[in-house]
């Protein structure tokens, strides 16, 4: 017997991360469309043609993200994110740094000292002088192309301080895309 379809109804589907409510809302679309608005509510969006199993199906296969990005957001706050903590961002930051810096060792620079904190208003920061690169534990919300960006970006500021086309040469020279990554901070 086929379930009535309803303008917008609430479903739960179990996924190899978790159990996922949303809300599905039957409109004229080409796509199943899926959504994690600011309060956290899970919607998805597709024609009346689309059967539940397909739909059901579709979101399943986004369990994985889904529950992740649910996971970094504080209850009842509006949808604003958490980042993680320095203990999850450490092995990640340290990496990047790694698989960067034999472009910046070949210049002359020495291996840097990390610092994890999070900030308000910054996504990292170099104090060339002391070694010293400082990342923001909210880079790891953002896609991990832009995460990179920020590293090279550090990285860059060893050898030229400012922000002038002579630093955004030596970026170029390691991601030739920099700009493309720096507009996903945005």
């Amino acid at each position: 017997m086929a379930q009535a379809i309803l303008p917008s109804q609430q479903r739960r589907v179990m996924t190899p991360a978790g159990e996922v409510a949303y809300t599905l809302t039957r409109k004229s679309v080409k796509n199943i469309n899926l959504r994690i608005h600011p309060d956290g509510q899970v919607a998805v969006s597709a024609g009346p043609r689309v059967s539940l199993v397909q739909i059901d199906g579709f979101v399943a296969s986004k369990g994985a993200w889904i529950v992740e990005k649910l996971s970094w957001r504080t209850p009842g706050s509006e949808g604003e994110t958490v980042p993680p903590d320095a203990a999850v961002c450490r092995p990640v930051f340290e990496a990047l740094i790694a698989r960067y810096y034999p472009f910046f060792k070949a210049q002359g620079v020495a291996y840097p000292t990390l610092r994890i904190k999070t900030m308000k208003s910054r996504w990292g920061s170099c104090i060339p002088g002391k070694g010293v690169i400082t990342l923001n534990t909210r880079l790891l919300i953002k896609p991990m192309a832009a995460v990179e960006y920020v590293v090279v970006h550090e990285l860059a500021h060893f050898l030229v301080q400012n922000h002038q086309a002579d630093f955004y040469a030596v970026v170029a020279q390691v991601l030739p895309d920099y700009k493309a990554r720096r507009e996903l901070l945005k």
